[in-house]
């Protein structure tokens, strides 16, 4: 997956982009994007609205029903955060979340938001939780591990998951027919090189997060395509015609 812009920051100008090479973005790349944008005053407005819609929804439809569930809140770890618009809106609805994040440049602007916020600084390539979750996000961040990073990364959280936990995945870039055309077309031609575009990250497809999740030693349960319209069912194994946003929940056995 690549990418020219973010949030109306030209990701070409920014210094660290010298420094990439043919790999994704690294943690001094994200702390200069940061920088970019908190220069211009905030995040745009409309980007921090879809954050919040995606978080309420995923406390709506997923941590209540767990909290009904089990007779109790659900322990929140939320992995590779960034500035969090999503996952505060669940410490607004009164859920304990330890907000986790590979640069600590946002903390202090969360915690303003949120002084209840408690926070992890490590790389997610390293990263092992001390303490038992009894849910874990990744919410637009699992793009930035490869498919052996991906698994490594499931089975470290999966350790630190408590019974009947579960591994929330919002991924942005589900992988669909008709991208795996234009990329392949788009690599054959040199079109992302030629034209400068950075490396953002991978695209995956759905059988690829049933097989991460077998191999973390977990369930893939359900995913979900959430919308403005609701939330449709997203098949477990074959892709799209057109990309889409998806959810998938990783489960532990009792």
């Amino acid at each position: 997956m690549y990418l020219r812009e973010c949030q109306g920051v030209d990701l070409r100008r920014l210094p660290a982009a010298a420094k990439l090479g043919s790999g994704p973005v690294t943690a001094e790349f994200y702390d200069q994007l940061f920088a970019a944008i908190q220069a211009r005053g905030q995040s745009a407005p409309e980007w921090i609205a879809s954050k919040q819609t995606l978080g309420r929804d995923i406390a709506a439809r997923i941590l209540q029903p767990w909290k009904e569930r089990h007779g109790r809140a659900p322990r929140i770890l939320a992995t590779g955060a960034g500035e969090a618009w999503a996952e505060c809106t669940w410490l607004e609805a009164g859920f304990a979340v330890t907000i986790h994040d590979g640069t600590s440049a946002y903390f202090e602007a969360i915690q303003a938001r949120q002084p209840q916020a408690s926070f992890l600084q490590s790389d997610m390539a390293s990263f092992t939780p001390e303490q038992t979750f009894d849910v874990i996000s990744m919410l637009a961040n699992d793009f930035v591990l490869d498919r052996a990073g991906f698994v490594d990364f499931c089975r470290r959280m999966a350790a630190a998951l408590s019974p009947g936990g579960m591994i929330i995945c919002y991924c942005p870039s589900v992988l669909s027919l008709r991208r795996i055309l234009i990329e392949a077309l788009r690599r054959a031609t040199g079109y992302y090189r030629r034209n400068q575009w950075i490396f953002w990250g991978w695209w995956r497809s759905p059988g690829e997060f049933q097989r991460v999740s077998r191999a973390a030693g977990l369930q893939l349960t359900n995913a979900f395509k959430p919308s403005n319209g609701g939330w449709a069912a997203q098949s477990l194994t074959l892709p799209s015609w057109k990309e889409n946003n998806g959810i998938f929940l990783f489960e532990k056995a009792i």
